[in-house]
């Protein structure tokens, strides 16, 4: 194999990426319904209310949490995402808009609308989609919204 100072010609990178939940699985809570997901979104760390983020559940197939995650930069980056999602062992995700304004946007419905195709692809299932702000959500699964309308 050809070297260049040290190097070999044909090498890779490698990237590593760790999990270690900080909780015993029996511990991790149940997200039943759309209000469960909202007081999980509102108990994430690092808030500045000020500012639109995105957030996510990701959870096993029992609908039970595994981990939280947390986006504050835009553009939002899908792979990131679901390569923390599989990383996790998650099965299941919810994806909440912290906003602002009330409404989701059309930016919004594009983004949960890759998120869904990419979902169909990984096997990591789109459960819902929730805008909220500290005084109430709006969920896009218990207003009758096809989730899965690409």
């Amino acid at each position: 194999m050809e070297t260049t100072q040290g190097i070999h010609r044909n090498s890779v990178s490698e990237v590593k990426l760790s999990y270690r939940p900080n909780f015993r699985p029996q511990e991790r809570p149940a997200l039943r319904t759309s209000a469960d997901s909202y007081e999980h979104f509102l108990k994430m760390d690092n808030w500045n209310f000020n500012t639109d983020r995105l957030n996510c559940l990701l959870m096993n197939p029992a609908m039970k949490l595994i981990a939280r995650l947390s986006y504050s930069t835009k553009p939002y980056s899908i792979k990131d995402i679901y390569t923390t999602a599989l990383l996790s062992g998650a099965t299941r995700m919810i994806i909440g808009f912290y906003r602002i304004t009330a409404m989701p946007g059309v930016e919004d419905r594009d983004f949960f609308r890759k998120m869904h195709v990419a979902s169909k692809h990984i096997g990591v299932r789109l459960e819902d989609g929730l805008y909220y702000r500290t005084v109430g959500y709006y969920s896009l699964l218990d207003n009758d919204e096809n989730l899965y309308t690409v």
